[in-house]
């Protein structure tokens, strides 16, 4: 029997191991086929990796020390949520969620349809014909020449000119603007 109170007890060190941190997701809006800006998130507390699900083709994710980098070119448009859990001690994990969003982008228009000679007071109507719209891109319609003086949108403009006039037409930037707008062509 232990009688000698100091004797009797034992150090006993216990290890206190820190929950998972990571920074919040960045969302974000990036064109078909153009490298998207990287997104870094911090790892910390006793979080060493990350599970990351939900990326389109051609984005990866890699970690390198306490940094988690989302980066590269994606090949797939659509809306794609995705989702970060960290990896590492037994503790309480932590996630963060956000949206990458890939904008396909526009084909600019290869013609105008539309009769070219009218009468004074009459209206035609011109159309813009080839190209394609990216993701929701519209058809602009200038005067004064690409980019000039805005006079509608649409696929068809009804116009009624008092002198000769020549009429551009281009698809504008689409998605929230990550894709660019695309050249004219004109009416003339």
């Amino acid at each position: 029997a232990c009688t000698d109170a100091p004797s009797c007890r034992s150090d006993f060190d216990y290890v206190i191991d820190p929950n998972h941190t990571i920074t919040a997701g960045l969302n974000q809006s990036i064109c078909l086929n153009t490298a998207m800006t990287s997104v870094t998130l911090a790892l910390g507390g006793g979080a060493t990796g990350a599970t990351v699900t939900g990326l389109p083709a051609g984005v990866t994710a890699g970690v390198v020390g306490a940094t988690l980098t989302l980066t590269g070119t994606p090949t797939a448009s659509g809306t794609f949520n995705y989702s970060v859990t960290t990896t590492g001690n037994g503790c309480t994990v932590s996630t963060t969620n956000a949206t990458l969003t890939i904008d396909s982008p526009s084909i600019a228009p290869t013609g105008i349809v539309g009769a070219t000679t009218i009468c004074l007071g009459g209206a035609t109507t011109l159309s813009a014909t080839g190209g394609t719209l990216g993701t929701g891109a519209t058809y602009e319609w200038f005067v004064g020449g690409c980019n000039g003086v805005s006079v509608g949108t649409g696929l068809s403009l009804i116009v009624s000119p008092i002198v000769n006039t020549t009429y551009y037409v281009g698809a504008s930037a689409s998605g929230s603007g990550s894709c660019p707008a695309t050249t004219c062509v004109n009416s003339s």
